[in-house]
């Protein structure tokens, strides 16, 4: 299962998707109308898109999504417990 989580200054979410193409990030309850586009890193051994965090108020948990080339799909809440990432 795919997580979204705040780290480093990043909003970041397990990616295993297409190099090329257009990847991006949006933060809200509904799917959103801002999309911000990601950056791709690998840290470790794991890929991640990730941007930094924008509509994200203190203190809430606010739903994240990922469109990749146009097709959505919602991760789930920021910081929701799902993935196997483990903390080194």
């Amino acid at each position: 299962m795919t997580v979204a989580f705040q780290e480093d200054g990043w909003v970041r979410v397990p990616y295993d998707g297409p190099e090329l193409g257009v990847v991006e990030i949006g933060i809200g309850e509904d799917q959103p109308v801002t999309w911000k586009p990601a950056f791709l890193d690998t840290v470790g051994t794991v890929r991640y898109a990730q941007v930094r965090p924008f509509g994200v108020a203190a203190g809430t948990t606010p739903r994240v999504w990922l469109r990749t080339n146009g097709a959505a799909v919602l991760i789930g809440r920021l910081g929701e417990i799902g993935s196997e990432r483990r903390r080194r």
